[in-house]
Protein backbone atom coordinates (compact mmCIF):
# COMPACT_ATOMS: atom_id res chain seq x y z
CA UNK A 1 0.00 0.00 0.00
CA UNK A 2 2.73 2.31 0.87
CA UNK A 3 4.11 2.07 -2.79
CA UNK A 4 0.89 2.76 -4.40
CA UNK A 5 0.81 5.85 -1.99
CA UNK A 6 4.20 6.87 -3.17
CA UNK A 7 2.96 6.42 -6.64
CA UNK A 8 0.02 8.35 -6.20
CA UNK A 9 2.43 11.15 -4.96
CA UNK A 10 4.88 10.99 -7.97
CA UNK A 11 1.52 11.14 -10.58
CA UNK A 12 0.21 14.49 -8.67
CA UNK A 13 3.44 16.14 -8.89
CA UNK A 14 3.39 15.01 -12.45
CA UNK A 15 6.25 12.65 -12.56
CA UNK A 16 4.57 9.66 -14.64
CA UNK A 17 6.93 7.30 -15.14
CA UNK A 18 7.91 7.12 -12.00
CA UNK A 19 4.76 6.67 -10.62
CA UNK A 20 4.14 3.31 -13.09
CA UNK A 21 6.65 2.28 -11.59
CA UNK A 22 5.99 2.32 -7.68
CA UNK A 23 2.72 0.69 -9.15
CA UNK A 24 4.33 -1.90 -10.60
CA UNK A 25 6.42 -2.50 -8.07
CA UNK A 26 3.17 -3.23 -5.61
CA UNK A 27 0.85 -5.31 -7.54
CA UNK A 28 2.97 -8.54 -7.46
CA UNK A 29 3.03 -7.54 -3.48
CA UNK A 30 -0.41 -7.32 -3.37
CA UNK A 31 -0.83 -10.26 -5.35
CA UNK A 32 1.16 -12.15 -3.45
CA UNK A 33 -0.19 -11.49 0.12
CA UNK A 34 -3.49 -11.59 -1.19
CA UNK A 35 -4.27 -8.31 -0.67
CA UNK A 36 -7.59 -8.08 -3.13
CA UNK A 37 -8.15 -4.44 -2.39
CA UNK A 38 -4.75 -3.34 -2.63
CA UNK A 39 -4.35 -4.64 -5.94
CA UNK A 40 -8.02 -3.04 -7.22
CA UNK A 41 -6.63 0.09 -6.04
CA UNK A 42 -3.04 -0.33 -7.66
CA UNK A 43 -4.82 -1.46 -10.81
CA UNK A 44 -6.95 1.84 -10.75
CA UNK A 45 -4.21 4.05 -10.17
CA UNK A 46 -2.63 2.45 -13.26
CA UNK A 47 -5.21 2.87 -15.35
CA UNK A 48 -5.64 7.03 -13.97
CA UNK A 49 -2.17 7.39 -15.05
CA UNK A 50 -2.13 6.24 -18.15
CA UNK A 51 -5.31 8.07 -18.94
CA UNK A 52 -3.78 11.38 -17.82
CA UNK A 53 -0.59 10.36 -20.26
CA UNK A 54 -3.39 9.51 -23.18
CA UNK A 55 -2.79 5.93 -23.28
CA UNK A 56 -6.57 5.02 -23.27
CA UNK A 57 -6.74 1.57 -24.26
CA UNK A 58 -4.09 0.79 -21.36
CA UNK A 59 -6.54 2.88 -19.11
CA UNK A 60 -9.37 1.01 -19.85
CA UNK A 61 -7.42 -2.53 -19.68
CA UNK A 62 -6.37 -1.77 -16.02
CA UNK A 63 -9.67 0.01 -14.79
CA UNK A 64 -11.66 -2.98 -16.08
CA UNK A 65 -9.20 -5.39 -14.13
CA UNK A 66 -9.67 -3.14 -11.22
CA UNK A 67 -13.59 -3.19 -11.27
CA UNK A 68 -13.78 -6.76 -11.29
CA UNK A 69 -12.07 -7.19 -7.94
CA UNK A 70 -13.86 -4.32 -6.95
CA UNK A 71 -17.29 -5.84 -7.66
CA UNK A 72 -16.03 -9.31 -6.35
CA UNK A 73 -15.47 -7.59 -3.06
CA UNK A 74 -18.57 -5.87 -2.84
CA UNK A 75 -16.25 -2.74 -2.77
CA UNK A 76 -18.82 -0.11 -3.91
CA UNK A 77 -16.84 2.98 -3.25
CA UNK A 78 -14.19 1.64 -5.51
CA UNK A 79 -16.43 0.66 -8.05
CA UNK A 80 -18.18 4.16 -8.18
CA UNK A 81 -14.88 5.59 -8.41
CA UNK A 82 -13.73 3.09 -11.55
CA UNK A 83 -16.88 3.93 -13.46
CA UNK A 84 -16.23 7.62 -13.21
CA UNK A 85 -12.81 6.28 -14.65
CA UNK A 86 -13.89 4.73 -17.33
CA UNK A 87 -16.58 7.41 -18.26
CA UNK A 88 -13.98 10.17 -18.78
CA UNK A 89 -11.68 7.66 -20.30
CA UNK A 90 -14.51 6.91 -23.15
CA UNK A 91 -15.47 10.64 -23.57
CA UNK A 92 -11.98 11.44 -24.52
CA UNK A 93 -12.19 8.68 -27.19
CA UNK A 94 -15.58 10.07 -28.29
CA UNK A 95 -17.53 7.14 -26.83
CA UNK A 96 -20.10 9.38 -25.82
CA UNK A 97 -22.85 7.06 -25.24
CA UNK A 98 -20.72 4.93 -23.53
CA UNK A 99 -19.23 7.47 -21.21
CA UNK A 100 -22.87 8.49 -20.32
CA UNK A 101 -23.51 5.48 -19.32
CA UNK A 102 -20.61 4.89 -16.65
CA UNK A 103 -21.01 8.08 -15.40
CA UNK A 104 -24.40 7.50 -14.69
CA UNK A 105 -23.75 4.36 -12.90
CA UNK A 106 -21.07 5.83 -10.96
CA UNK A 107 -23.70 8.48 -9.83
CA UNK A 108 -26.08 6.40 -8.87
CA UNK A 109 -23.56 4.27 -6.69
CA UNK A 110 -21.98 7.70 -4.90
CA UNK A 111 -25.19 8.82 -4.15
CA UNK A 112 -26.17 5.46 -2.97
CA UNK A 113 -23.04 4.92 -0.46
CA UNK A 114 -22.81 8.24 0.51
CA UNK A 115 -19.81 9.46 -1.05
CA UNK A 116 -20.44 12.98 -1.52
CA UNK A 117 -16.74 13.96 -2.93
CA UNK A 118 -17.28 11.13 -5.66
CA UNK A 119 -20.65 12.79 -6.12
CA UNK A 120 -19.31 15.61 -6.66
CA UNK A 121 -16.19 14.60 -9.27
CA UNK A 122 -19.09 12.70 -11.09
CA UNK A 123 -21.50 15.73 -11.39
CA UNK A 124 -18.39 17.96 -12.88
CA UNK A 125 -17.94 14.89 -15.44
CA UNK A 126 -21.46 14.05 -16.42
CA UNK A 127 -21.52 18.33 -17.17
CA UNK A 128 -18.28 18.51 -19.16
CA UNK A 129 -19.56 15.38 -21.41
CA UNK A 130 -22.89 17.14 -21.89
CA UNK A 131 -21.04 21.15 -22.87
CA UNK A 132 -19.15 18.81 -25.26
CA UNK A 133 -22.65 17.95 -26.92
CA UNK A 134 -23.18 21.39 -27.03
CA UNK A 135 -26.26 21.13 -24.29
CA UNK A 136 -24.65 24.23 -22.06
CA UNK A 137 -27.48 24.86 -19.58
CA UNK A 138 -27.70 21.04 -19.31
CA UNK A 139 -23.76 21.18 -18.22
CA UNK A 140 -24.39 24.30 -15.89
CA UNK A 141 -26.70 22.61 -13.96
CA UNK A 142 -24.60 19.52 -13.17
CA UNK A 143 -21.98 22.04 -12.30
CA UNK A 144 -24.29 23.86 -10.11
CA UNK A 145 -24.94 20.66 -8.78
CA UNK A 146 -21.06 19.67 -7.85
CA UNK A 147 -19.80 23.32 -6.69
CA UNK A 148 -21.51 23.21 -3.23
CA UNK A 149 -20.53 19.35 -2.54
CA UNK A 150 -16.84 20.44 -3.06
CA UNK A 151 -16.99 23.24 -1.22
CA UNK A 152 -18.81 21.01 1.76
CA UNK A 153 -16.00 18.67 1.37
CA UNK A 154 -12.92 21.38 1.19
CA UNK A 155 -12.14 19.97 -2.44
CA UNK A 156 -10.18 22.93 -3.46
CA UNK A 157 -8.75 21.58 -6.64
CA UNK A 158 -12.23 20.38 -7.46
CA UNK A 159 -13.89 23.54 -7.01
CA UNK A 160 -11.09 25.20 -9.53
CA UNK A 161 -11.86 22.38 -11.99
CA UNK A 162 -15.58 23.40 -11.89
CA UNK A 163 -14.68 27.16 -11.57
CA UNK A 164 -12.57 26.51 -14.92
CA UNK A 165 -15.74 24.54 -16.42
CA UNK A 166 -18.33 27.46 -15.61
CA UNK A 167 -15.75 29.69 -17.76
CA UNK A 168 -15.58 27.34 -20.27
CA UNK A 169 -19.51 27.23 -20.82
CA UNK A 170 -20.32 31.03 -20.37
CA UNK A 171 -17.41 31.07 -23.52
CA UNK A 172 -19.38 29.09 -25.37
CA UNK A 173 -22.11 31.01 -24.88
CA UNK A 174 -20.10 34.09 -25.86
CA UNK A 175 -20.08 35.87 -22.49
CA UNK A 176 -16.85 36.04 -22.51
CA UNK A 177 -16.76 38.49 -19.05
CA UNK A 178 -18.38 36.48 -17.14
CA UNK A 179 -15.72 33.43 -18.56
CA UNK A 180 -13.23 35.28 -17.43
CA UNK A 181 -14.27 35.66 -14.29
CA UNK A 182 -14.38 32.13 -13.73
CA UNK A 183 -11.17 31.61 -15.39
CA UNK A 184 -9.67 33.84 -12.80
CA UNK A 185 -11.15 32.26 -9.49
CA UNK A 186 -10.20 29.16 -10.90
CA UNK A 187 -6.67 30.25 -11.47
CA UNK A 188 -6.39 31.77 -8.17
CA UNK A 189 -7.38 28.64 -6.30
CA UNK A 190 -5.10 26.20 -8.60
CA UNK A 191 -2.10 28.49 -7.51
CA UNK A 192 -2.75 28.25 -3.84
CA UNK A 193 -3.08 25.05 -3.72
CA UNK A 194 -0.31 23.64 -5.70
CA UNK A 195 -2.73 22.43 -8.97
CA UNK A 196 0.05 23.16 -11.68
CA UNK A 197 -2.30 20.80 -14.26
CA UNK A 198 -5.24 22.82 -13.23
CA UNK A 199 -3.41 26.20 -13.55
CA UNK A 200 -2.31 24.82 -16.87
CA UNK A 201 -5.82 24.23 -17.83
CA UNK A 202 -7.09 27.68 -17.06
CA UNK A 203 -4.41 29.08 -18.51
CA UNK A 204 -4.94 27.76 -21.76
CA UNK A 205 -8.82 28.88 -21.62
CA UNK A 206 -7.63 32.18 -20.63
CA UNK A 207 -5.31 32.60 -23.89
CA UNK A 208 -8.86 31.29 -25.88
CA UNK A 209 -11.13 33.67 -24.64
CA UNK A 210 -8.17 36.15 -25.01
CA UNK A 211 -7.96 35.33 -28.85
CA UNK A 212 -11.63 35.47 -28.87
CA UNK A 213 -11.63 38.75 -27.96
CA UNK A 214 -9.22 39.96 -30.58
CA UNK A 215 -6.18 39.85 -28.15
CA UNK A 216 -3.50 37.34 -29.80
CA UNK A 217 -0.30 38.35 -28.24
CA UNK A 218 -2.42 38.24 -24.82
CA UNK A 219 -3.05 34.96 -25.75
CA UNK A 220 0.00 33.79 -27.17
CA UNK A 221 1.28 34.39 -23.52
CA UNK A 222 -1.00 32.31 -21.95
CA UNK A 223 -0.55 29.96 -24.08
CA UNK A 224 3.49 30.07 -23.84
CA UNK A 225 2.94 29.60 -19.96
CA UNK A 226 0.34 26.67 -19.98
CA UNK A 227 2.76 24.95 -22.65
CA UNK A 228 5.98 23.61 -20.31
CA UNK A 229 3.36 23.29 -17.31
CA UNK A 230 1.06 20.45 -19.52
CA UNK A 231 5.33 18.78 -20.25
CA UNK A 232 6.15 19.09 -16.21
CA UNK A 233 3.09 17.34 -15.41
CA UNK A 234 2.55 15.10 -18.73
CA UNK A 235 -0.64 16.34 -19.58
CA UNK A 236 -0.58 15.52 -23.62
CA UNK A 237 -4.20 15.20 -24.02
CA UNK A 238 -4.09 19.37 -22.64
CA UNK A 239 -0.53 20.15 -24.46
CA UNK A 240 -2.66 18.93 -27.29
CA UNK A 241 -5.07 21.16 -27.14
CA UNK A 242 -2.15 24.09 -26.65
CA UNK A 243 -0.70 23.56 -29.01
CA UNK A 244 -3.40 23.75 -31.27
CA UNK A 245 -4.83 26.93 -30.00
CA UNK A 246 -1.45 28.14 -30.67
CA UNK A 247 -1.89 27.41 -34.18
CA UNK A 248 -4.62 29.09 -34.05
CA UNK A 249 -3.13 32.29 -32.57
CA UNK A 250 -0.58 32.57 -35.05
CA UNK A 251 -3.14 32.28 -38.02
CA UNK A 252 -5.22 34.87 -36.65
CA UNK A 253 -1.38 37.17 -37.02
CA UNK A 254 -1.43 35.95 -40.25
CA UNK A 255 1.86 34.04 -39.41
CA UNK A 256 1.13 30.96 -41.43
CA UNK A 257 3.90 28.96 -41.29
CA UNK A 258 4.12 29.06 -37.50
CA UNK A 259 0.55 28.14 -37.48
CA UNK A 260 1.42 25.44 -39.67
CA UNK A 261 4.42 24.05 -37.35
CA UNK A 262 2.11 24.27 -34.36
CA UNK A 263 -0.56 22.36 -35.94
CA UNK A 264 1.56 20.13 -36.90
CA UNK A 265 2.53 19.31 -33.20
CA UNK A 266 -0.85 19.27 -31.45
CA UNK A 267 -1.57 16.40 -34.43
CA UNK A 268 1.56 14.52 -33.78
CA UNK A 269 0.24 14.62 -29.91
CA UNK A 270 -3.51 14.43 -30.49
CA UNK A 271 -2.78 11.01 -31.95
CA UNK A 272 -0.58 9.84 -29.89
CA UNK A 273 -3.02 9.88 -27.09
CA UNK A 274 -5.53 8.66 -29.32
CA UNK A 275 -7.99 12.26 -28.73
CA UNK A 276 -9.73 12.05 -32.33
CA UNK A 277 -11.93 14.99 -31.52
CA UNK A 278 -8.88 17.13 -31.17
CA UNK A 279 -7.53 15.50 -34.47
CA UNK A 280 -10.24 16.70 -36.35
CA UNK A 281 -10.19 19.95 -35.15
CA UNK A 282 -6.76 20.53 -35.74
CA UNK A 283 -7.43 19.31 -39.22
CA UNK A 284 -9.69 22.03 -39.66
CA UNK A 285 -7.60 24.49 -38.92
CA UNK A 286 -5.07 23.05 -41.09
CA UNK A 287 -7.77 23.53 -43.75
CA UNK A 288 -8.43 27.03 -43.29
CA UNK A 289 -4.88 27.95 -43.41
CA UNK A 290 -4.67 26.75 -46.73
CA UNK A 291 -7.78 28.00 -47.47
CA UNK A 292 -6.46 31.73 -46.75
CA UNK A 293 -3.26 30.38 -48.92
CA UNK A 294 -5.49 29.67 -51.69
CA UNK A 295 -4.92 26.06 -52.22
CA UNK A 296 -8.09 24.78 -53.00
CA UNK A 297 -7.03 21.83 -53.85
CA UNK A 298 -5.30 20.46 -50.61
CA UNK A 299 -7.63 22.16 -48.18
CA UNK A 300 -10.68 20.27 -49.73
CA UNK A 301 -8.30 16.74 -48.86
CA UNK A 302 -7.64 18.17 -45.68
CA UNK A 303 -11.28 18.95 -44.57
CA UNK A 304 -12.30 15.69 -46.01
CA UNK A 305 -10.17 14.16 -43.49
CA UNK A 306 -11.41 16.00 -40.65
CA UNK A 307 -15.03 15.32 -41.45
CA UNK A 308 -14.72 11.98 -41.48
CA UNK A 309 -12.89 11.95 -38.19
CA UNK A 310 -16.44 14.06 -37.20
CA UNK A 311 -18.29 11.31 -38.30
CA UNK A 312 -16.88 8.25 -36.49
CA UNK A 313 -17.16 10.41 -33.41
CA UNK A 314 -21.41 10.85 -34.60
CA UNK A 315 -21.94 7.26 -34.91
CA UNK A 316 -21.22 6.54 -30.83
CA UNK A 317 -24.05 9.75 -30.44
CA UNK A 318 -26.53 7.80 -32.99
CA UNK A 319 -28.52 6.58 -29.30
CA UNK A 320 -28.54 9.88 -27.68
CA UNK A 321 -31.93 12.51 -27.88
CA UNK A 322 -32.21 13.78 -30.86
CA UNK A 323 -31.67 17.06 -29.83
CA UNK A 324 -27.70 16.13 -28.32
CA UNK A 325 -27.35 15.16 -31.67
CA UNK A 326 -28.32 18.24 -33.28
CA UNK A 327 -26.48 20.09 -30.61
CA UNK A 328 -23.17 18.23 -31.51
CA UNK A 329 -23.77 18.41 -35.48
CA UNK A 330 -24.49 22.59 -35.26
CA UNK A 331 -20.72 22.70 -32.81
CA UNK A 332 -19.16 20.72 -35.74
CA UNK A 333 -21.07 22.06 -38.93
CA UNK A 334 -19.01 24.81 -39.54
CA UNK A 335 -16.11 21.89 -41.17
CA UNK A 336 -19.18 20.99 -43.41
CA UNK A 337 -20.12 23.73 -44.65
CA UNK A 338 -16.26 25.41 -45.90
CA UNK A 339 -15.96 22.08 -46.99
CA UNK A 340 -19.09 22.50 -49.45
CA UNK A 341 -18.07 25.99 -50.39
CA UNK A 342 -14.88 25.05 -51.54
CA UNK A 343 -16.12 22.15 -53.38
CA UNK A 344 -18.28 24.31 -55.25
CA UNK A 345 -15.81 26.70 -56.26
CA UNK A 346 -13.87 23.99 -58.08
CA UNK A 347 -17.36 22.71 -59.82
CA UNK A 348 -17.77 19.60 -57.60
CA UNK A 349 -21.80 20.20 -56.56
CA UNK A 350 -22.27 16.45 -56.22
CA UNK A 351 -19.81 16.18 -53.87
CA UNK A 352 -21.53 19.78 -52.01
CA UNK A 353 -24.51 18.41 -52.11
CA UNK A 354 -23.02 15.48 -50.08
CA UNK A 355 -21.77 17.04 -47.49
CA UNK A 356 -24.89 18.48 -46.39
CA UNK A 357 -26.12 15.67 -46.46
CA UNK A 358 -24.08 14.74 -43.48
CA UNK A 359 -25.30 17.24 -41.50
CA UNK A 360 -28.76 15.80 -41.35
CA UNK A 361 -29.06 13.52 -38.30
CA UNK A 362 -32.12 11.19 -38.55
CA UNK A 363 -33.10 12.93 -41.78
CA UNK A 364 -34.48 9.52 -42.41
CA UNK A 365 -35.59 7.49 -39.79
CA UNK A 366 -35.23 3.79 -41.15
CA UNK A 367 -32.12 5.18 -42.79
CA UNK A 368 -30.78 5.88 -39.75
CA UNK A 369 -31.80 2.58 -37.93
CA UNK A 370 -30.58 0.86 -41.21
CA UNK A 371 -26.97 2.52 -40.01
CA UNK A 372 -26.97 1.67 -36.24
CA UNK A 373 -24.95 -1.35 -36.71
CA UNK A 374 -23.30 -0.27 -40.09
CA UNK A 375 -19.78 1.47 -39.74
CA UNK A 376 -19.52 4.85 -40.01
CA UNK A 377 -20.29 6.80 -43.03
CA UNK A 378 -17.12 7.83 -44.72
CA UNK A 379 -17.04 10.80 -47.34
CA UNK A 380 -15.58 9.49 -50.66
CA UNK A 381 -11.98 10.67 -51.26
CA UNK A 382 -10.13 11.12 -54.66
CA UNK A 383 -7.56 8.18 -55.39
CA UNK A 384 -5.13 11.55 -56.31
CA UNK A 385 -6.57 12.88 -52.87
CA UNK A 386 -5.56 9.88 -50.99
CA UNK A 387 -2.28 10.00 -52.25
CA UNK A 388 -1.70 13.83 -51.10
CA UNK A 389 -3.09 12.83 -47.51
CA UNK A 390 -0.61 9.96 -47.30
CA UNK A 391 2.62 12.75 -48.17
CA UNK A 392 0.85 14.45 -45.63
CA UNK A 393 1.22 12.48 -43.05
CA UNK A 394 4.60 11.24 -43.63
CA UNK A 395 6.02 14.70 -43.18
CA UNK A 396 4.12 15.58 -40.06
CA UNK A 397 5.98 12.31 -38.41
CA UNK A 398 9.04 13.44 -40.20
CA UNK A 399 11.89 14.97 -38.85
CA UNK A 400 11.25 18.05 -41.52
CA UNK A 401 7.90 18.87 -40.27
CA UNK A 402 5.20 20.55 -42.64
CA UNK A 403 5.86 23.22 -44.03
CA UNK A 404 3.96 25.96 -46.15
CA UNK A 405 6.18 25.45 -48.99
CA UNK A 406 6.10 21.48 -48.65
CA UNK A 407 2.24 21.60 -48.57
CA UNK A 408 2.02 23.75 -52.23
CA UNK A 409 4.17 20.94 -53.86
CA UNK A 410 2.12 18.01 -52.21
CA UNK A 411 -0.95 19.90 -53.80
CA UNK A 412 0.51 20.48 -56.96
CA UNK A 413 -0.76 17.07 -58.30
CA UNK A 414 -4.24 17.93 -57.09
CA UNK A 415 -4.19 21.17 -59.15
CA UNK A 416 -2.85 19.87 -62.16
CA UNK A 417 -5.41 16.89 -62.40
CA UNK A 418 -8.13 19.74 -61.33
CA UNK A 419 -10.90 18.61 -64.41
CA UNK A 420 -10.10 14.97 -64.18
CA UNK A 421 -10.49 14.66 -60.51
CA UNK A 422 -14.00 16.96 -61.13
CA UNK A 423 -15.41 14.88 -63.59
CA UNK A 424 -14.32 11.54 -61.70
CA UNK A 425 -16.14 12.81 -58.59
CA UNK A 426 -19.00 14.27 -60.36
CA UNK A 427 -19.85 10.93 -62.06
CA UNK A 428 -18.94 8.53 -58.87
CA UNK A 429 -21.92 7.86 -56.89
CA UNK A 430 -21.89 9.17 -53.31
CA UNK A 431 -24.87 7.06 -51.64
CA UNK A 432 -24.76 9.64 -48.79
CA UNK A 433 -26.13 12.02 -51.24
CA UNK A 434 -27.70 10.38 -53.99
CA UNK A 435 -31.25 9.85 -53.82
CA UNK A 436 -31.41 6.71 -55.90
CA UNK A 437 -29.07 4.83 -53.89
CA UNK A 438 -30.90 6.32 -50.46
CA UNK A 439 -34.22 5.03 -51.49
CA UNK A 440 -33.15 1.84 -53.05
CA UNK A 441 -31.48 0.71 -49.73
CA UNK A 442 -34.62 1.93 -47.81
CA UNK A 443 -38.19 1.43 -49.85
CA UNK A 444 -40.49 2.86 -47.51
CA UNK A 445 -38.03 6.09 -47.11
CA UNK A 446 -39.27 9.88 -47.65
CA UNK A 447 -36.38 11.39 -48.84
CA UNK A 448 -36.08 15.62 -48.23
CA UNK A 449 -32.91 16.93 -50.20
CA UNK A 450 -31.17 20.22 -49.44
CA UNK A 451 -30.72 22.02 -53.13
CA UNK A 452 -27.26 22.95 -54.05
CA UNK A 453 -25.97 25.44 -56.95
CA UNK A 454 -23.20 26.43 -58.43
CA UNK A 455 -22.76 29.90 -57.03
CA UNK A 456 -24.20 29.56 -53.79
CA UNK A 457 -25.39 26.97 -51.12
Amino acid sequence: MILTNLGDVYSSLGEKQTAIEYYNQALPISRAVGDRSGEAKTLNSLGVVYMNLGENLKAIEYCEKSLGISRVLGDRATEASIMNNLGNVYSALGKIKIALEYLNVSLFISRAVGDRASEATTLSNLGTVYSALGEKQKAIEYYNQALPILRAVVNRSGEAMISNNLGLVHNDLGEKQKAIEYYNQALQISRVVGDRSGEATTLTNLGTVSLALGEKQKAIEYYDQALPINRAVGDRLNEATTLNNLGRAYDDLGEKQKAIEYYNQSLLMSRAVRYRPAEARTLNNLGLVLKSQKQTAIAIAVYKKSINIYESLRRDIKKLPREAQELYTGSVGGTYRALADLLLTQGRTHEAQSILELLKVQELESFEKAQETKPPIQFPIHPLESQALQVIEKSITSKQPLTLETLKTIAKPLTQNRDRITQDMNNSEIAIGNPKAILNANPNAILIQNLVVNDKL
